[in-house]
């Protein structure tokens, strides 16, 4: 497209996340929130493999998870909505003597852009600039549109009216596949603006059964590296996933991540319709799938870590072809 708007190819490291001060200490103890979830615990599942020798203390708002059985240290925290949730968190952060901070949750993500230059430091996530745009959906589509890529239509459900249905309506601001709803008629539409606020109208792409989730690291060297899934939601997780591997959709991934200067990971969802991908929702954080792509090669999580010890990034792309299934356990506790 000659419309498209080209930026310079510029990496560099100011804070971690849109780069942070590197260093070649070695990581001794992590913090992850929300263990009570599947990606916290996925993450601690990897860390506790392939890094022993990190001791991973977890925090929830609730204690009634599993996620205590999957870290050296479970402490109760605010849930991140509430006031005194980021004192909590630097509390336990210098207490604890932690060297990384992981917030998983789309509010803890963004509750941890507030915290002094000391905690920043040692916060992954992806920068202020790429949180802002990933955690707003309607935002999302205003800056992809300055790339002239093929987009959804997005709208904001609070200050306009769609005009073509079937649409689908969802939350302006969290991430994932759940709480979306179809509106089929302008009756229903009218219905759903008045139940809810901070909704987006956005187009229905087809078909449905072509959604392809991407996960997309970019390392301080400006390499982008790429995995596509073909993926079936269950109630609104993964539950099904093969690696596929499109020329159009790689393209599409590596453009967006110059375009953005991504250092770190994102997850780029896409439906691949009959006129190409088109891109519906990018998410700030590592997916659901982070487990199941790291055991088919997709190391992000691993790759974090390596470059925050100012280690290289061990690439091997995965074979496509390769099928992952999601399933189920269960822990039996004995009283206590």
């Amino acid at each position: 497209n000659p419309n498209k708007k080209r930026v310079k190819n510029i990496c560099y490291i100011k804070n971690f996340n849109q780069s942070k001060q590197m260093t070649n200490k070695r990581i001794q103890k992590i913090l992850i929130t929300s263990i009570g979830g599947d990606i916290a615990q996925a993450i601690a599942k990897i860390l506790t493999k392939e890094r022993p020798d990190i001791q991973l203390i977890g925090t929830d708002a609730n204690e009634r998870n599993a996620g205590k059985f999957f870290v050296k240290k479970f402490i109760k925290v605010p849930y991140a909505k509430e006031y005194n949730y980021l004192k909590s968190i630097e509390e336990i952060i210098s207490k604890e003597s932690i060297d990384l901070f992981i917030p998983i949750s789309e509010y803890e993500i963004r509750e941890s852009l507030k915290f002094n230059d000391e905690i920043a430091s040692k916060t992954i996530h992806v920068g202020e600039k790429i949180i802002k745009i990933g955690l707003d959906k309607l935002e999302t589509y205003k800056e992809l549109r300055n790339l002239g890529l093929e987009l959804p239509w997005t709208i904001d459900a609070d200050k306009d009216t769609p005009h073509e249905f079937p649409c689908i309506f969802k939350n302006r601001s969290s991430s994932g596949s759940k709480s979306i709803l179809q509106a089929n008629s302008i009756e229903e539409s009218n219905l759903f603006r008045e139940m809810y606020s901070g909704y987006v109208f956005q187009e229905l792409l087809s078909p449905v059964d072509q959604e392809i989730t991407c996960g997309v690291y970019r390392t301080k060297q400006c390499k982008t590296h790429v995995i596509q899934i073909h993926r079936e939601l269950t109630q609104g997780q993964t539950s099904w996933g093969k690696i596929i591997a499109d020329p159009s959709i790689k393209n599409l991934c590596e453009e967006i991540a110059e375009f953005l200067n991504l250092f770190g990971s994102i997850n780029i969802q896409l439906i691949n319709t009959d006129k190409g991908p088109k891109i519906f929702e990018i998410n700030p954080r590592f997916s659901s799938t982070v487990l199941m792509r790291h055991l088919v090669g997709f190391q992000d999580l691993i790759w974090t870590i390596n470059e925050y010890e100012d280690s290289p990034v061990d690439y091997k792309k995965p074979e496509p072809g390769i099928m992952m299934h999601k399933i189920h356990d269960v822990i039996i506790q004995e009283n206590v």
